[in-house]
């Protein structure tokens, strides 16, 4: 660090007046403005794009040039025919699912719903008025209260609890018998240290994944987020960006993340700068946010 100007000695990365660029020409940042040398993604004013031709956004709106799915002031489709969205309608062409005027249904007759009143054709379960019944045994819900026949699931006034020992919930907070989950407070954590949530921001353990003040970073180089900017390794680019974008249509959790030391993330402001941090092994914690580049140094 040389008056407020860092750089690294092996030439992975260097920082000069608040811009920081990569000698090896796989990441570069200048004002704000962000590039892959190697034609994997590019941003400029904000807007970013996929020279492999795979996926580009501009002005906001996004599309993917193979013609699986494209948005376009905020109305989404695919081009293969399995999902579309046209102010706010959602269906699907392959006659599975459809939504006209926030109702769905399933042509295939195991599903439909008509003015919010679900039912299954094949006998499993139904709702009428918003009670909910299962036909074989399983489980039944009457105003509001939930229960199953085989003891395995239930609810009193809104709780509910698994007879087995695994998981309860009493006054709105849930908490797993065998140690894995509980909440306090609203707030989320894993006794088996893999995730725990403080203050409505969550974090793992072991240093996977963290959020900062709406930012997030991995350790693994996979991914991150300062600023509204974005990285990822390529297979996980499309699923990332819908997790993010499109929360109900995850299909997956998303892969490692960061976490500070302590289980605490700091805010920081939104023009601040990322914050630089120093080398170290990986899986030890630093004062900072434990961030890993492309090249595996942790820090």
């Amino acid at each position: 660090m040389v008056d407020g100007r860092w750089s690294m000695v092996d030439g992975r990365w260097s920082m000069v007046d608040g811009r920081w660029s990569t000698v090896d020409g796989r990441r570069s940042m200048v004002y704000g403005r962000w590039s892959m040398v190697d034609g994997r993604w590019s941003m400029v004013n904000g807007r970013w794009s996929m020279v492999d031709g795979r996926w580009s956004m501009v002005d906001g709106r996004w599309s993917t040039v193979d013609g699986r799915w494209s948005t376009v002031d905020g109305r989404w489709s695919m081009v293969d025919g399995r999902r579309s969205m046209v102010y706010g309608q959602r269906s699907m062409v392959d006659g599975r699912l459809s939504m006209v005027d926030g109702r769905w249904s399933m042509v295939d007759g195991l599903r439909s719903t008509v003015d919010g009143l679900r039912s299954m054709v094949d006998g499993r379960w139904s709702m009428v008025n918003g009670q909910r019944s299962m036909v074989d045994g399983r489980w039944s819900m009457v105003d509001g209260r939930r229960s199953t026949v085989d003891g395995l699931r239930s609810t009193v006034d809104g709780r509910w609890s698994m007879v087995g020992g695994r998981w309860s919930m009493v006054d709105g907070r849930w908490s797993m018998v065998d140690g894995r989950r509980s909440t306090v407070d609203g707030r989320r954590s894993m006794v088996d240290g893999r995730r725990s949530m403080v203050d409505g921001r969550w974090s793992t353990v072991y240093g996977r994944r963290s959020t900062v003040d709406g930012r997030w970073s991995t350790v693994n180089g996979r991914w991150s987020m300062v600023d509204g900017g974005s990285s990822s390794d390529f297979s996980e680019l499309s699923v990332n960006f819908l997790c993010i974008h499109q929360p109900s249509l995850c299909l997956k959790e998303a892969p490692c993340w960061a976490e500070e030391e302590g289980g605490r993330l700091e805010t920081l402001a939104s023009e601040e700068k990322p914050v630089p941090c120093k080398p170290a092994e990986p899986n030890q914690k630093t004062d900072n946010i434990s961030i890993s580049t492309t090249h595996g140094k942790t820090c």
